[in-house]
């Protein structure tokens, strides 16, 4: 017999795939389209509602959520091809591309947990158009494999999944960033029954979900575990330093507690201009016009920062960039260059008149002075004990919010709150401290880490296939 949790997971679930059905016959009994739109409609109405879901602030509740729908959208993608595959094998085929793509679907949903964790600023930013750009490479895949599939080709190689993984998570990730306010109207759909419900859903996993986490962060180690915006700011301190060109994160990091107090705001501003000529040449570069763009090889190139050429008609030129809000510097390059391009980020190019880079002073301001900070304040080879000060009160807050909601609807008294508020407390840290001790041990650490992720990927797969039902 279900339990209550069990029943709300499961009207959680139906009310998003209820959502979902009323949608998608628009597009599956369609006669007048051809298969690969039915199939970018369908894929793109599953990374919608994908990243609709993911806004909710519940860390780490993506991981159950986003699988099933990605299992269910490869039951749609399947059927549109003809092909024809039970709710198992479409489990199966959405985790074995994990096992492939690696860090493309845990490692990534554990690293979505961690925005709005540990990082809450940056989930709101980057959650949208991340958990789209998963969703969509993910669709694009299973498209693939099933049209492959259905005309009798060869699979998919891994080295093929790869390729068209990271091309299409760019893809996908700008289109998520073009869809913003559609996705949003996706969210407020069950807005309401996903914070609910959602809390309900990951409470009891949340300990397994954030040692995940951390494993994860440790085992790939910091080198290796930034994200595409992150990577731009490293690439930017490394061009403003040529001692740094070759310079590994520990370099980086003892290069910039080098710096007195004073001297960080310049240092910030220098990388900071670099990140926007980096940005702008992405978006450039990226978005399906003839005209691309590329950095000079000096960071001190006279005049101007990019280089500009359209391969249509061979013209060349070159505009200078300013990320600041000082009118008065940008007022400076016009002057002396009245007849040259320049465009600025979004706060001045409104003030101004000018054309923008569309990006934002504020946000690449506020981007670069964090990860300066973190930078200063790294330490190498992280501990699994370095995150217990983190972990632990992140996991009894979901006991103590679960409480205060039970002693606000009356049904516990204020004594039996703050009784079950302590047994609680050391429950949790009894339990962690125990996970941790395991996971500190050679060898044991290994087979209790096996152990965890076993567990969470069961619980994953039971939601998965009550979904898929």
């Amino acid at each position: 017999m279900p339990n209550n949790d069990d029943e709300k997971k499961n009207k959680f679930f139906q009310k998003i795939k209820d959502y979902i059905e009323r949608n998608l016959p628009e597009i599956e009994k369609r006669d007048d389209i051809p298969n690969d739109e039915k199939s970018s409609r369908t894929i793109h109405l599953f990374s919608a509602t994908c990243a609709g879901v993911a806004v909710q602030p519940i860390p780490f509740a993506d991981i159950f959520i986003l699988t099933p729908i990605q299992a269910y959208m490869a039951t749609k993608l399947a059927s549109i091809h003809g092909v024809s595959i039970n709710k198992a094998t479409a489990w199966e085929n959405v985790t074995d591309l994990g096992k492939v793509i690696g860090l493309g679907l845990l490692a990534q949903q554990l690293v979505i947990g961690g925005y709005k964790t540990f990082i809450p600023f940056y989930g709101a930013v980057t959650t949208i158009p991340l958990v789209y750009g998963m969703n969509y490479a993910i669709g694009r895949i299973l498209n693939e494999m099933y049209l492959r599939r259905s005309k009798n080709k060869d699979k998919l190689t891994p080295n093929e999944i790869k390729n068209i993984w990271k091309k299409m998570k760019k893809e996908g990730i700008k289109k998520g960033k073009d869809n913003k306010d559609e996705i949003k109207s996706h969210r407020d759909n069950f807005k309401k029954t996903m914070n609910s419900e959602g809390f309900r859903y990951i409470k009891n996993n949340i300990d397994n979900l954030m040692i995940q986490l951390v494993l994860n962060r440790i085992r790939l180690g910091e080198n290796n575990n930034f994200t595409p915006q992150e990577q731009i700011i490293i690439d930017a301190i490394k061009r403003s330093d040529n001692d740094l060109n070759d310079a590994s994160i520990v370099d980086i990091s003892e290069t910039l507690k080098s710096y007195q107090d004073s001297s960080i705001p310049s240092l910030v501003s220098n990388i900071k201009g670099i990140v926007h000529e980096y940005e702008f040449v992405e978006i450039e570069n990226e978005d399906g016009d003839l005209i691309f763009a590329s950095l000079y090889k000096d960071t001190n190139h006279p005049g101007y920062d990019v280089k500009m050429f359209n391969a249509e008609t061979g013209e060349k030129w070159d505009i200078q960039l300013k990320a600041t809000d000082h009118q008065s510097y940008v007022q400076d390059w016009i002057d002396k260059h009245p007849d040259g391009e320049i465009q600025v980020t979004d706060e001045i190019a409104e003030k101004m008149g000018l054309k923008s880079t569309g990006i934002s002073n504020e946000d690449l301001t506020v981007r670069v002075n964090d990860f300066v900070d973190r930078m200063i304040e790294y330490q190498d080879n992280p501990k699994i004990w370095d995150y217990f000060p983190i972990l632990f009160p992140i996991s009894v807050g979901f006991v103590v919010y679960e409480l205060w909601r039970r002693f606000n609807k009356g049904e516990i008294s204020i004594n039996e709150f703050r009784f079950l508020i302590i047994k609680a407390t050391g429950l949790k840290a009894s339990k962690l401290i125990a996970i941790f001790v395991l996971l500190s041990i050679p060898v044991v650490n290994f087979v209790t880490g096996v152990a965890l992720i076993t567990m969470l990927i069961n619980d994953t797969r039971k939601t998965g296939e009550k979904f898929m039902n």
